[in-house]
């Protein structure tokens, strides 16, 4: 029924989807179910994510430039485009107005109601982002286990911090870290799917 490749690419795809549910462990060491701990979570998988895409964009961008303006050229224009897509940002958070209270001033239920709808949209989302990456794993490592397998492994780093974007909020909103693990889990196993 099952040819070994597609086993072995079930399995690779199924190890890289549940690098997410890695991504909640972050909660086993933690006390605190604080403002705090959600934004010091939230930071740290947008920042690790943010590098992940720096990294693996960043020199195709050089590239894409370097085909215009040369090899000088293209890493000039590939830096005014990364430094220029900061200082937007930064331009933006300063002239526009943030429409909402900090969560410090007060920590009702109704904030952490708030903050599981945010929950469940991110979690919606990073799963109908795993669908596509579970297609490619399964695809790459099917054609060319030397290929699939290398991509499933990048896939599964970046799934570490998708897995704390999707299982800090959900703890904060549920005050449950098996909540927050079934969340992170569920997520990744869509990369099967």
């Amino acid at each position: 029924m099952f040819e070994t490749p597609v086993l072995i690419a079930f399995a690779v795809t199924l190890a890289a989807g549940l690098a997410t549910a890695l991504g909640s462990m972050v909660l086993f060491h933690t006390s605190a179910n604080s403002p705090r701990m959600l934004a010091g979570g939230l930071a740290f998988a947008a920042g690790a994510m943010i590098f992940v895409s720096l990294v693996e964009i960043f020199g195709k961008s050089q590239d894409a430039f370097g085909k215009v303006y040369g090899s000088k050229g293209g890493m000039t224009a590939a830096l005014l485009a990364f430094f220029g897509g900061m200082l937007l940002v930064i331009l933006l958070d300063r002239l526009v107005p943030n429409p909402h209270r900090g969560l410090e001033q007060t920590d009702t239920v109704s904030d952490r109601t708030k903050i599981g709808r945010i929950a469940m949209l991110a979690a919606v989302a990073i799963t109908a982002h795993n669908i596509p990456e579970g297609l490619a794993t399964f695809f790459a490592t099917v054609d060319s286990p030397a290929v699939g397998i290398p991509l499933a492994l990048a896939i599964a780093i970046h799934n570490i911090p998708e897995g704390v974007s999707i299982a800090v909020p959900v703890y904060f909103a549920t005050g449950s870290k098996t909540k927050a693990t079934l969340a992170a889990a569920a997520s990744g196993v869509a990369e099967v799917v």
